[in-house]
């Protein structure tokens, strides 16, 4: 299964993989590892990227190995491998999360036969508290510009998340990231009971 995290910078994906990584149980939560021309951040977890150069990211490309590539903010761009994706719809019992701007996640649904696409579940971490945000940013040490640029980006991000035809789960990042993570998980077995035969 693929589990996407999406929402505004700031509002707890990536603290929300660490959660669900930390988890025991019959199913192990995976980062599906994106290549990135960014360099690692303290807070990025193992396995979440992949870190390469602009030449080898244009390389990739060119040779259309990406499922996807995004550059937020324009500034350093990401992307999926198409065979990374691949794996993590195998039925393996493993669930592979991935960190995803809200348009990807639209344009995995549009890609995928739609057989598919009981084995993705899309969670949007919605978040609108200004300054519940921009202490969070402060706190992971983000740039004033890049402060500035994600409480901006915040309202449009919301509004994109309903206006996209992926039917989000969406999930209260205002709240303490066990709870966050204890929603998801309801949601994730949720999905498994709907998919099992009756």
């Amino acid at each position: 299964m693929l589990l996407t995290l999406s929402g505004p910078g700031g509002s707890g994906k990536t603290t929300a993989l660490a959660w669900l990584m930390q988890l025991g149980g019959l199913s192990r939560f995976l980062p599906l590892p994106s290549l990135t021309t960014r360099p690692p951040r303290p807070t990025d977890l193992r396995g979440e990227y992949e870190y390469i150069s602009d030449v080898e990211f244009d390389e990739l490309k060119r040779r259309g190995k990406f499922a996807w590539t995004v550059q937020p903010h324009n500034t350093h761009r990401y992307g999926t491998l198409k065979t990374y994706i691949e794996a993590a719809l195998q039925p393996n019992g493993d669930v592979f999360v991935a960190i995803l701007v809200p348009e990807v996640v639209s344009t995995l649904f549009a890609t995928l036969p739609t057989e598919k696409h009981t084995s993705i579940l899309p969670i949007y971490l919605w978040i609108d508290d200004e300054a519940q945000l921009r202490s969070r940013l402060t706190r992971r040490k983000d740039s004033a510009k890049d402060i500035q640029a994600r409480l901006e980006q915040m309202p449009r991000e919301n509004k994109l998340s309903s206006a996209l035809s992926v039917d989000f789960f969406r999930v209260d990042a205002t709240q303490p990231p066990n709870l966050v993570c204890s929603t998801i998980l309801r949601h994730y077995l949720d999905r498994l009971a709907a998919a099992k035969p009756h």
